[in-house]
């Protein structure tokens, strides 16, 4: 979970299937300072996630209500207050998606890790606030805000629709390796929620605390070097045989079948040329002298035909009469 050193008692964590997802340490800690707490955390396509807040017993602020204030990819989704009455003893809250209040009562839509659709388009012409979104994309906010509670009501917001982006492009990323966005489950209706009015005591821009959980993909967070990337699988060939299960045994004969008949094959091929070239070679040998005192092996060329002449031989006698 985070948690912020100058801030003690408050703790913050993004849950899967009711688990705390792994925190990993913003390798550019320059952004982390006294009241802010960065972490990435690995994002599944289709999960659904929830995001806890606790409060300890050791919270200075005790005098005061405080409110979880939720933000995805930049825009506030929903918010959560924990009455000063409960602070002494601990506190703890969770919330799962977007809730809202609708003509047939209150409904929610959970929280779910999309995957990014990108392609390869221009930035040009894109809306000013499509390039904003784009530029939040990939980060759960949590800002913690000391308030008083003027008054509870039932009457909520209506639902208000977020901006889409829709594809995205790769250049608008910028080369940031972000995977998905924060996407949201049919709605489902719930229990009807208590909604308060607050006083904020600290500045709206200037949280108690902010917690930003920057969430990739596996791949992603193996680019940036926070999760070591997969070793190389040792080939069965290298692998003891009682380490082998019975599949991967099945496996390995078929290779080496496989392999012993290959060899036999090019065996094969090599004895046939070479037969071949023993067979078509025309070589005559000549015993004699020479100069290293062995057999000269004479290879004969191309047969020169002798040329003939056709018809009578003349004679010419020399003889005198």
């Amino acid at each position: 979970m985070a948690i912020c050193a100058g801030v003690p008692g408050i703790s913050v964590e993004i849950l899967v299937d009711g688990r705390p997802l792994q925190e990993y340490e913003d390798p550019d800690g320059q952004n982390n300072n006294a009241r802010v707490v960065n972490r990435y955390v690995e994002a599944t396509s289709g999960a659904k996630f929830a995001e806890k807040h606790t409060v300890g017993r050791n919270f200075p602020y005790i005098h005061n209500s405080l409110s979880f204030e939720n933000y995805v990819d930049g825009e506030h989704v929903d918010g959560e207050v924990l009455l000063k009455d409960t602070l002494r003893s601990g506190s703890t809250g969770t919330i799962t998606g977007k809730r809202r209040q609708g003509p047939h009562g209150w409904t929610q839509k959970d929280f779910i890790f999309s995957k990014l659709t990108t392609d390869d388009s221009d930035v040009y012409g894109l809306k000013k606030n499509i390039k904003e979104k784009i530029a939040r994309i990939g980060t759960i906010t949590v800002e913690v805000f000391r308030v008083d509670v003027v008054n509870i009501h039932r009457k909520g917001t209506e639902d208000k629709s977020l901006l889409e982006v829709g594809t995205v492009s790769e250049k608008a990323l910028k080369g940031n390796p972000i995977s998905h966005s924060v996407g949201f489950a049919p709605s489902r209706a719930i229990a009807g929620c208590q909604v308060a009015t607050l006083d904020y005591l600290n500045p709206r821009d200037a949280p108690l605390v902010t917690f930003n959980f920057m969430y990739r993909s596996k791949e992603a967070l193996q680019i940036i070097g926070l999760i070591p990337r997969s070793p190389s699988p040792v080939p069965l060939e290298d692998r003891p045989e009682e380490s082998l299960g019975r599949e991967e045994l099945a496996e390995l004969y078929r290779r080496e079948k496989e392999k012993n008949a290959r060899i036999k094959r090019e065996r094969i091929n090599y004895k046939r040329v070479k037969r071949e070239r023993t067979t078509n070679r025309d070589s005559t040998t000549v015993s004699g002298d020479s100069d290293s005192g062995g057999d000269v092996e004479v290879v004969s060329g191309p047969s020169r035909k002798r040329a003939r002449r056709d018809g009578p031989i003349e004679t010419i006698d020399l003889t005198d009469d």
